[in-house]
């Protein structure tokens, strides 16, 4: 249990909510969310159907307003601004992650998806991440402030920052913090989680995440040696635009590569044991924020490196947010249809002319990104707010990789696609949750 993160959720955040307007916003989003969750998770159907639906409107409307309130202040670039936008962001991730769920949800009741029109029909639907990216970079700009300025001069430029609530109802709020345990140190128990380490296909995918990372850290060489042949066959060579065209390949080769060198570092954050006798800054039982009121973020932000002790969601979505902007560019842009032997020869082309750079490029983001949803499996139990995406996206991944007439010219064989280890990962990890549901496992 982290009580920095228990503290900042159950103290910090609703006094910050009860000072400001659009930090109380946010709030409302996520209560809404979860409000939600609530009504969507009760076996027994519920009286009003359409409240689930207009919750999430309502959601959806505080939301946006909250994400506006963001870019403005990161926009003005002072350290009061920062500072606030930080602590704001902070509700934006979850709510993006709650409202996927949400929208899972109302797809199952109603096959023919939520009247909201948000209903994900591709694995392409990464708004989510969007969102978790951009946190990143506020993070990373309040760091950046809170190490060059004084606390005093961060508080306050707080004091007169966004509009005020009435002071009867950010009186209201602060009492009802104080019901709930708001003095230092006694922010009280959390709901404990199913951790990633507790995961039942955590064993397999730490026995066989070194030789599916190998492989993938080939088919990206290989990708990059082939490109590089073609490149210097091409005629004519000396030719502006064909250069500048293989400039931008190989920065998303570069970027790929990037991509694949973090989910090692990744693997050996979540299971190398000896990673806990390094961790830095170990939590401390209790919050001290008799010093000034907003030391509970700075605590938040300084929080260690990941320990198996403890939820592991905040490392794992780490990869998403720390790849580079080129790689996630990748991702944004739909996969070219591949073009076939027969239409190649039609256009009077040799065949091997059919092979298209582009789309080898995009299609190992993916097979990256996979990859890297074998992890994400991994911490689907970890709140209650994070949807089962893992499953549900490789799954829609898959066609790709495991033998469609979509597999890509360089792709793997038919015995390696029968081996894509996202595939199999995502497979086992279904059997689990069907044998769980019939309590057999």
């Amino acid at each position: 249990m982290d009580p920095i993160a228990v503290y900042a959720w159950k103290v910090g955040i609703p006094r910050l909510g009860a000072e400001h307007t659009a930090v109380l916003g946010s709030i409302m989003a996520f209560g809404a969310a979860c409000l939600c969750l609530d009504l969507l998770l009760d076996q027994g159907p519920s009286e009003h159907p359409g409240d689930a639906d207009e919750l999430i409107k309502t959601g959806d409307r505080y939301h946006q307003l909250g994400l506006q309130s963001v870019q403005r202040q990161m926009m003005l670039n002072q350290p009061k601004d920062i500072t606030e936008a930080y602590a704001h962001s902070m509700l934006l991730f979850p709510y993006a992650m709650a409202r996927e769920k949400i929208s899972d949800l109302i797809g199952k009741r109603s096959p023919s998806g939520p009247s909201t029109g948000l209903h994900i029909e591709s694995p392409g639907h990464l708004d989510w991440a969007i969102v978790l990216r951009g946190i990143s970079t506020t993070g990373r700009a309040y760091r950046a402030v809170n190490s060059n300025e004084t606390d005093g001069a961060i508080n306050d430029g707080m004091d007169c920052q966004s509009q005020k609530l009435h002071h009867s109802i950010a009186s209201h709020i602060l009492a009802k913090v104080s019901e709930l345990g708001g003095e230092p140190g006694t922010a009280g128990p959390e709901p404990k989680p199913i951790l990633a380490s507790k995961h039942a296909l955590f064993p397999v995918v730490s026995a066989t995440r070194v030789v599916a990372l190998e492989t993938l850290q080939r088919k990206l060489e290989s990708l990059d040696q082939t490109m590089r042949d073609r490149h210097r066959n091409a005629v004519p060579a000396m030719d502006g635009d064909k250069v500048l065209i293989r400039l931008a390949q190989t920065q998303s080769i570069t970027a790929c590569s990037i991509a694949v060198d973090l989910l090692f570092y990744l693997c050996k954050m979540i299971f190398d044991l000896e990673q806990d006798d390094i961790s830095s800054q170990p939590n401390s039982c209790v919050v001290d924020t008799r010093l000034d009121s907003f030391q509970w973020l700075r605590d938040y932000a300084r929080r260690g490196i990941y320990s198996h002790g403890g939820p592991a969601y905040r490392t794992i979505f780490s990869w998403v947010s720390t790849t580079p902007d080129e790689y996630f560019e990748l991702l944004k842009e739909p996969i070219p249809a591949q073009q076939t032997r027969s239409a190649a020869a039609s256009a009077r082309q040799e065949p091997a002319v059919s092979w298209d750079v582009e789309r080898e490029i995009r299609l190992l983001a993916w097979d990256i990104w996979a990859h890297w949803l074998v992890f994400a499996i991994l911490i689907e139990h970890e709140t209650f707010w994070t949807p089962n995406f893992g499953t549900k996206d490789i799954t829609s991944l898959a066609p790709l990789f495991q033998g469609s007439a979509a597999t890509p010219t360089l792709g793997p064989s038919k015995a390696e696609a029968q081996d894509w280890w996202p595939g199999n990962m995502c497979s086992i990890a279904l059997q689990l949750q069907k044998y769980n549901s019939r309590g057999l496992a």
